[in-house]
């Protein structure tokens, strides 16, 4: 069988700095995928890599002053009940700015979450269109964590809310040789880097408990393919922070800093590990 690769991005808000090393040391490593698949950060970081490389990349992570960079406080929402406590205008400029032309060689996918009736899509350049929007808009709908950002046409939301990690959707589409990058640490319910002082803060932790549990179930689904014969035969390398440098909201340069250089110097999680968890 011959072996198609693709990276696997999963959600996880700042914390996906430290997809930003991985995705460094792999391309250095002459590791190209053929496609990138991600949910939330993950989509923001696997279309930023199809479209203008991990280089520029990384410079735009290393750009990023603090949170008002991306999200932008509505007084009004809290007024008038809006449908988002922050406007993601900032964060949309900054998508569409490395999205323009076509992708460089890589496809990228991207998972997002439909609130009223709980489907969940993927979107690439080239079919995102079926759900009447544009890919910068696909891709911004993947990363709008629900009730503090505001959904994309009233209903498009985070992927995670469903699926944190589209390794199944990757599994059935073809791809075989699989480069998971986790933005959580491998083991179950890491504890926070710092006190949880508000309802922002509560909502990222439960939807990181409830997320992070699915992806470890996913995998260990997944690695299971390969006890069935040939029918479907599946090779998956998994990267995760061994702790924690950076919280999902927290924007902080040195930080993000950190969470890079943490990435680049990741080492692969041995695969009888995660079966044995």
């Amino acid at each position: 069988m011959s072996k198609r690769c693709a990276f696997i991005l999963s959600g996880g808000g700042a914390k996906g700095c430290f997809q930003v090393g991985v995705l460094k040391q792999l391309i250095e490593r002459g590791i190209v995928p053929n496609a990138c698949w991600g949910t939330s950060v993950g989509a923001i970081n696997g279309s930023a890599l199809a479209y203008i490389g991990y280089e520029r990349l990384e410079e735009i992570w290393l750009s990023i002053k603090g949170s008002s960079d991306l999200l932008q406080f509505q007084l009004g929402s809290m007024l008038f009940a809006t449908r988002g406590l922050y406007s993601t205008k900032p964060l949309h400029n900054i998508i569409k700015k490395f999205l323009f032309g076509f992708p460089n060689k890589i496809i990228p996918n991207v998972c997002m979450t439909n609130a009223l009736t709980g489907q969940i899509a993927y979107a690439d350049p080239w079919t995102c269109n079926m759900f009447g929007m544009t890919f910068d808009e696909a891709v911004l709908a993947s990363a709008s964590f629900p009730l503090a950002m505001e959904p994309v046409h009233s209903v498009w939301i985070d992927g995670g809310v469903r699926e944190t990690v589209p390794l199944k959707e990757a599994i059935h589409n073809g791809y075989n040789d699989l480069y998971v990058i986790l933005c959580n640490p491998w083991e179950r319910n890491p504890e926070p880097k710092k006190e949880i002082k508000n309802w922002l803060g509560i909502g990222a932790r439960v939807l990181d408990l409830l997320t992070h549990e699915i992806f470890v179930n996913d995998v260990q689904t997944c690695l299971k393919y390969n006890d069935y014969g040939e029918k479907i035969q599946v090779d998956i390398h998994l990267y995760a922070p061994g702790e924690l440098v950076i919280d999902t909201l927290d924007f902080n340069p040195e930080k993000i800093r950190k969470g890079i250089e943490q990435g680049y110097n990741a080492q692969e999680i041995g695969l009888d590990f995660v079966r044995a968890l």
